[in-house]
């Protein structure tokens, strides 16, 4: 990844859209918030390097200090150092497709990083995602819904299109695009 200490005008462009975004978003600013929460440690409503990297350490994602601080270089539009809440909704949107497509290779790269999300999840690579595996990394969020298997067969069992108890790799794809299969 290119090392551009100013924000990109594409970061820039989503931020300005943020608000209209997550209006239309089925995730919605509450769980969103909730999702903040849970990266900014200490609670001062901005999220710091190592608290990004502690939250992705327990994703188990692994992920190079420099394309780390890239990523926060990328929505940190205001300069600071930290992402707010505002620049934390314009990386979910970015990472969820929520914006507009600008060709193949954000396509591309909206793909790849769908599909490691995928697989913080399918902890076996089996290709499907359990709900022992996903009862297993909300738990390490700290998410209340991942507490009961019954929650987690509940969440399953929204998004299951083929009815195996599991979810593969496109009702998850879906999953994402729909906001969470929440509406």
């Amino acid at each position: 990844m290119a090392d551009n200490s100013a924000p990109s005008e594409k970061a820039l462009t989503m931020a300005d859209n943020s608000a209209e975004g997550v209006s239309n978003n089925a995730v919605g600013r509450d769980e969103l918030r909730r999702v903040f929460a849970i990266f900014d440690k200490n609670g001062d409503g901005l999220i710091s390097k190592q608290e990004m990297r502690e939250s992705f350490d327990k994703l188990r994602l692994c992920i190079g200090e420099e394309e780390l601080a890239s990523t926060i270089r990328t929505v940190d539009v205001n300069g600071d150092g930290y992402v707010d809440f505002d620049e934390f909704v314009t990386l979910y949107e970015s990472m969820s497709g929520k914006r507009g497509e600008e060709g193949d290779a954000k396509a591309e790269h909206e793909d790849a990083d769908l599909a490691e999300a995928f697989g913080v999840f399918d902890e076996n690579g089996d290709g499907l995602i359990t709900v022992e595996e996903l009862q297993s990394v909300l738990k390490s969020l700290g998410f209340e819904e991942g507490r009961t298997i019954g929650d987690c067969k509940k969440m399953i069992q929204k998004v299951d299109k083929d009815g195996d108890g599991m979810v593969n790799y496109m009702e998850f794809k879906e999953m994402m695009s729909a906001g969470f299969g929440r509406n």
